[in-house]
Formats: C-alpha cells, sequence, structure tokens
C-alpha cells in the first residue's frame, strides 16, 4: 500500500475514531487504569519536532498492544490539499508493545508558503488507539492545546560584513593643489 494511501487510510480510520468515540466510550474491561497520553512541546514552528507517548492502547479481543497503533491528531497543521482540505495532521506511532504503551517522535512541516512565515494560531490536539492501523478502538480522553509559532525571524543575526574599498594606486607626480584667483565677478545677462 502507498504511501498516500496509508495517510489517507489512517486519517478516515481517525475521522471515525473521533466521530464515534461518544458511542465508543472508554474501555471500561478488565483495564485497572485508564489510557492515559502526553504530548510536549505545547508551543511548536516549523520543522520543530513534536513528541507523544501514552499507555493502554490495547486489543479488546485480546488484551495486548501487539498489532495496534496509536495516532495523534493536530487540525491545521499539515498542508491542505483535496484529500485533507482542512490540513490536519496525523502521526502514526511504531507499532504499540505488547503491554499497550506507545511512543512516536513527528517533525512539524514548513509551512510558510500556506501561512506565511509569522503566522500564530491555537489547535487542539487528540489521539486514538487503532486495531491495525485503521480500525478505531478508541479516544483518548486528553486533549492538549497547541499553539503554532510560524517562523519568527532570529534577533541573533550575525551583523553583515561590509566591503571595504580603497582607491586604486595614482600613477605618475600628485597634483599641486590649485591657486586662488582674486577678480571680481561678471555679470552677463
Amino acid at each position: 500500500m502507498g504511501r498516500r494511501r496509508t495517510i489517507r487510510t489512517a486519517a478516515l480510520a481517525a475521522t471515525l475514531l473521533i466521530g464515534c468515540s461518544a458511542g465508543l466510550g472508554i474501555r471500561a474491561d478488565a483495564q485497572s487504569v485508564d489510557p492515559t497520553w502526553t504530548l510536549s512541546p505545547s508551543t511548536v514552528s516549523n520543522g520543530s519536532t513534536v513528541t507523544a507517548s501514552g499507555t493502554g492502547c490495547l486489543d479488546p479481543d485480546t488484551d495486548d498492544g501487539t498489532g495496534m497503533q496509536a495516532v495523534v491528531i493536530i487540525p491545521h497543521l499539515a498542508y491542505p490539499n483535496s484529500d485533507n482540505p482542512e490540513g490536519t495532521a496525523y502521526f502514526l506511532s511504531d507499532p504499540v508493545a505488547a503491554d499497550g504503551s506507545w511512543t512516536l517522535t513527528a517533525t512539524v512541516d514548513t509551512r510558510e508558503d500556506f501561512f506565511g512565515p509569522y503566522e500564530d494560531f491555537a489547535t487542539t490536539a487528540s489521539a486514538g488507539c487503532l486495531r491495525g492501523g485503521t480500525e478505531p478502538i478508541f479516544t483518548y480522553e486528553q486533549t492538549y492545546d497547541i499553539r503554532y509559532t510560524g517562523q519568527q525571524p532570529s534577533s541573533t543575526l550575525p551583523p553583515t560584513q561590509v566591503p571595504t574599498t580603497t582607491a586604486p594606486p595614482v600613477s605618475g607626480p600628485a597634483a599641486s593643489p590649485a591657486a586662488p584667483v582674486a577678480a571680481a565677478p561678471t555679470f552677463t545677462g
């Protein structure tokens, strides 16, 4: 399956996950601790790294994390296109560990051509657990506010070097200064 199709499939699964989360609810069976996840940092910009980790992403049929994946969903953090008109970023974790724990690290795309270098906005990140990377199992209860700050110019830019020029050497004898002339002004007209 191609990368574009995989992203579309994950996006569809995430949409179903978020849309159906009220009906699916959080697992309430044998798991004694509610699933949790964290995200850092809370402020991102072009090219920055986002790290997320979580627990409790277990298959409800086996109570095992094998074959599961977590997805972190951050609206407006990806370049919009016809498949993703709102520019929602979908970050899939590596396969979940057998105990249901997971981590992911992702890089924020450079978006200067879409929002400009000084765009600043807030959005909310959410996460969910997927069976096989496509089937929604549950949505984590926690959400995290994210602020996108664009790519601000650095205030510590090194000074620009101005090239120094020297006059070319003069060949021949140096000219003597001009002598003042004493005369009355003449008007024509």
